[in-house]
């Protein structure tokens, strides 16, 4: 039973994409999606479709990216209506203070909320 430990070379070379990386632990990494469909009078349904991902970086750094994807009548009609629909990224080097910065593309009233967590990670 060959391994590294043993000798064991592949034929085929492995490209260092290939090789897990020192900087980049899984369990840091949150991936979420979620699905918001709404309707008014007169002006059809929507829909907004949010895929985030979240990295906890060393303990006082983090930082979350949320991509949207709108659909309904309002929606952009070019090729792709991908879009960055978010940014955050926290800094907290002591208890008492924390940097934040928020980025938000509103292209939807589906994006607004009332959830003071969203977009946070929660510690």
């Amino acid at each position: 039973m060959g391994g590294p430990q043993a000798g064991f070379f592949p034929r085929v070379p492995v490209s260092a994409l290939a090789r897990p990386a020192a900087w980049f632990d899984p369990s840091r990494l949150h991936l979420s999606s979620s699905l918001s469909v709404g309707s008014g009078f007169g002006r059809g349904s929507e829909a907004l479709q949010v895929t985030s991902l979240s990295y906890q970086f060393q303990a006082p750094l983090w930082m979350n990216v949320s991509l949207g994807n709108a659909f309904g009548p309002n929606a952009p009609r070019s090729g792709g209506s991908f879009f960055l629909e978010g940014l955050d990224a926290g800094y907290r080097p002591f208890s008492n203070l924390e940097i934040q910065v928020h980025y938000r593309d509103l292209r939807s009233p589906l994006q607004l909320s009332n959830d003071p967590f969203r977009g946070s990670w929660t510690r």
